[in-house]
């Protein structure tokens, strides 16, 4: 199956995941301070809520710097949330 069919662009599609990865090596690190000190690690223990702080954060940051993943691999004019979404 050829992917042109689809109009993806393998060089444009290995940027777009080279900067998930790099944002997710980020944020991760970048949360890994608050999520690591003492005080909120008492608020937290117990509560399971790391992952949606986490969620909420890459969404916010996917948002704020308008990187829809999907738009940019299948060229799309356009962002939407559900790039946004999925993208984060």
């Amino acid at each position: 199956m050829d992917p042109m069919m689809f109009g993806i662009n393998s060089d444009v599609a290995a940027e777009a995941i080279g900067a998930i990865v790099f944002l997710s090596f980020a944020i991760e690190r970048a949360l890994a301070v608050p999520f690591e000190w003492q005080p909120v690690i008492k608020k937290i223990d117990g509560k399971d809520l790391k992952e949606p702080i986490a969620a909420v954060v890459s969404l916010f940051v996917v948002w704020y710097l308008e990187f829809d993943a999907l738009a940019v691999i299948f060229s799309k004019e356009s962002s939407g949330v559900i790039g946004y979404v999925i993208t984060a």
